[in-house]
C-alpha cells in the first residue's frame, strides 16, 4: 500500500489552483452570463409589451373593420361644404338672405386669418381659418337667436366659437328692448398658397 504525503507546497499549489477556479466561474459568472441574463429579462419584458400592443391594434383594427367606409359615412355625405378660396363676398351675401328674413342687420366686421395645415406656410395647397368677428342688431331676442341658429346649420364648414347676447332698453323712451349680439364663427376654407385663389 502506497501512502501519499500532502505537504505544504501541495496544500498551497491547490489552494492556488482552486482559486484560481474560483475566480474563473466568478469572472466568467460576471463578465458573460450575467450580462446576457439581463438582456433576455429585457428582451421578455419587450415582447410582452410587443404582444400587448399587438393585441390592441387587433382589437382596434376588428372595430375599424366593422365600421362603415369613411367616404360612404353619414359624416361625408352629409357634412357642410369646404369653400375653395376665400368667397367672403359670397359667404356674406348668404348672411344677407338671413338677415333679411329676420330684421336683423350685421354690423362692424373683424377678420383674422391662420393656416391649419400643412404646417409648413409656403405649401402650395393649404387649409385656412378664417376667423369672423361681427355684430349682429335684431329687432327682438327671437330674430337673433334665430340668426344664430341659422348660421349653425348653414352648408358651409362654420363653427359658431362664441356668442355674447346683449339687450338694452331703446333710447326712444317707448319701453322696447333694443337686442344684439356678437358673434365669433370659424370658417375653413381650401386656397393656393398667396393667392387666396381656389384650388
Amino acid at each position: 500500500m502506497n501512502r501519499v504525503l500532502f505537504t505544504k507546497k501541495h496544500i498551497t499549489f491547490s489552494l492556488i489552483i482552486g482559486c484560481v477556479i474560483l475566480l474563473f466561474v466568478v469572472g466568467f459568472w460576471l463578465f458573460l452570463i450575467s450580462p446576457k441574463m439581463v438582456k433576455v429579462a429585457e428582451a421578455k419584458k419587450s415582447l410582452i409589451s410587443s404582444q400587448a400592443e399587438i393585441t390592441t391594434v387587433n382589437q382596434t383594427l376588428s372595430e375599424l373593420k366593422n365600421l362603415p367606409q369613411l367616404i360612404e359615412s353619414n359624416g361625408v355625405t352629409e357634412s357642410p361644404i369646404i369653400s375653395n378660396g376665400i368667397e367672403l363676398a359670397a359667404y356674406f351675401k348668404e348672411l344677407k338672405t338671413f338677415d333679411e328674413a329676420l330684421n336683423v342687420s350685421i354690423q362692424n366686421i373683424l377678420f383674422e386669418n391662420s393656416l391649419i395645415f400643412p404646417e409648413k406656410e409656403e405649401a402650395e395647397k393649404q387649409l385656412r381659418e378664417e376667423r369672423i368677428s361681427f355684430d349682429i342688431l335684431g329687432d327682438s331676442s327671437k330674430d337673433i337667436l334665430s340668426f344664430i341658429k341659422k348660421l349653425e346649420e348653414s352648408k358651409r364648414f362654420v363653427k359658431v366659437q362664441q356668442v355674447t347676447y346683449r339687450s338694452s332698453a331703446a333710447s326712444d323712451g317707448t319701453g322696447s328692448y333694443a337686442y344684439s349680439a356678437t358673434v365669433i364663427a370659424q370658417m375653413y376654407y381650401l386656397s393656393l398658397y398667396e393667392t387666396g385663389k381656389a384650388n
